[in-house]
């Protein structure tokens, strides 16, 4: 082990190209979790806002649901031991003494060898505890009603408080509130939520070179993906943004974007100037402001390898990110995600990736000390599903994002993966949250 991870470091070295150490993608995280604490501000709000904020704290249930217990199909309220016998060649005959319907429940009580047609939803009524399917029953007149198959008890009853049981948690700190969670609360009768306040973003684009789309293009301009892509990646209910505008390769002029920038957000996000070039000067910004903590700067990642986090006083982070859109997309949901999850007060499960399995068509050749990021097309034959890599030249071209379903990742221990092995295609991700 100790000779594979020299081997790595070896090789790490080897491809810094300037920057003075570069970390492994594990080890970034680690310091992100280190140095990184939650937000404590706290709001309550109303619930119909609440969609894909973070729970400040337990939600306790305030009542049952269902409030009684109700039929879960359409058929006839019976008590499970008078029809115990009951089939299609010796149906049991019950007496009917009323229906039972949502809204409209029915008022007395079963006796032997009585039945209540119900609806489903309606409330079961007393003496009650099963329920025949109205398919596996005959009419034999208006007042009788044969049973053609047995039933056990509590078969097709949903009993009270079998969704929500009063007192108990129904979503604990920390957890996302994703639409079918919203719902779970409503049908608990929550109208208000603790949530942790907004994590807010900023966004500044560096660049000389760099025009809007709606510009006029010139042969050494390029049009500025990177202010489409942040946002888009943000899920505007769950975050607070605002984008600082695009700024030539001018000093003071970034220093004051910066200076902006941090009066406003949580997460700073500074694009291009992220490396160690001569025109590249974001970095020698950020890491000469007061109160600045290089977390990292430089991680063995390809692509993405540019991208750096600093710490800016207590609570303050800069991430400075790679100009190249997919170099930025993937330092966005490899290492922005878990930043900004974490401050956000996130349970960690909600961290993992969704994995599809898929076999390799082609053999793929990566460096040694390097984790890749390999864009595939999935595609499936005789059953089979396999991922096809898709040829790429650098880290500035979209189209390898934009024809692929995902991408997986070949560890730094690794020289490359061969053909007709399974690999975790993990499909791109739309959000942050």
């Amino acid at each position: 082990m100790l000779e594979i991870n020299s081997v790595i470091m070896m090789s790490v070295d080897h491809i810094m190209r300037g920057f003075k150490s570069l970390i492994t993608l594990d080890e970034a995280l680690k310091r992100i979790d280190k140095e990184v604490k939650p937000i404590t501000d706290k709001e309550r709000i109303k619930i119909d806002k609440a969609s894909w904020r973070v729970a400040a704290e337990d939600v306790i249930a305030p009542i049952n649901n269902p409030p009684f217990d109700r039929s879960t199909v359409d058929g006839y309220a019976v008590r499970f031991e008078d029809v115990i016998s009951a089939s299609s060649s010796n149906p049991v005959v019950i007496e009917l003494i009323g229906e039972s319907l949502p809204g409209k429940p029915f008022e007395g009580a079963l006796s032997a060898y009585q039945g209540v047609y119900v609806s489903t939803g309606a409330k079961m009524p007393k003496g009650a505890n099963a329920v025949v399917p109205v398919e596996y029953t005959r009419k034999v007149d208006n007042n009788k009603v044969a049973i053609l198959r047995s039933v056990s008890s509590g078969e097709n009853v949903s009993i009270l408080g079998e969704d929500i049981k009063k007192g108990d948690v129904i979503l604990e700190k920390g957890t996302i509130i994703f639409p079918h969670n919203l719902a779970y609360l409503v049908s608990a009768k929550i109208t208000e939520v603790l949530v942790y306040r907004k994590t807010k973003i900023g966004v500044i684009v560096t660049g000389s070179e760099i025009i809007s789309p709606f510009d006029e293009m010139t042969e050494e301009k390029i049009i500025d993906s990177l202010s489409y892509l942040i946002p888009s990646m943000f899920n505007l209910n769950a975050f607070g943004f605002h984008h600082f505008g695009r700024v030539s390769d001018d000093e003071i002029e970034i220093e004051k974007c910066i200076e902006q920038g941090l009066e406003y957000a949580d997460v700073l996000i500074i694009t291009g100037g992220t490396s160690v070039g001569k025109a590249d000067m974001s970095s020698k910004i950020v890491s000469n402001l007061e109160g600045s903590k290089k977390l990292f700067h430089g991680v063995s990642i390809q692509p993405g390898k540019p991208v750096g986090i600093y710490k800016i006083g207590s609570d303050k982070f800069i991430v400075l990110l790679p100009g190249y859109p997919v170099s930025a997309y993937f330092c966005l949901i490899k290492i922005v995600k878990p930043l900004l999850l974490k401050i956000q007060g996130v349970k960690k499960v909600f961290y993992h990736e969704p994995i599809i399995k898929a076999v390799l068509r082609r053999r793929v050749s990566t460096k040694l000390g390097v984790r890749t990021f390999v864009r595939v097309k999935l595609f499936k034959k005789d059953e089979i599903l396999y991922a096809d890599p898709i040829h790429t030249s650098g880290s500035g071209l979209l189209s390898t994002l934009a024809k692929a379903d995902g991408y997986f990742e070949v560890p730094e221990n690794l020289e490359g993966v061969e053909a007709g092995t399974v690999v975790d295609v993990k499909p791109f991700e739309t959000k942050i949250i």
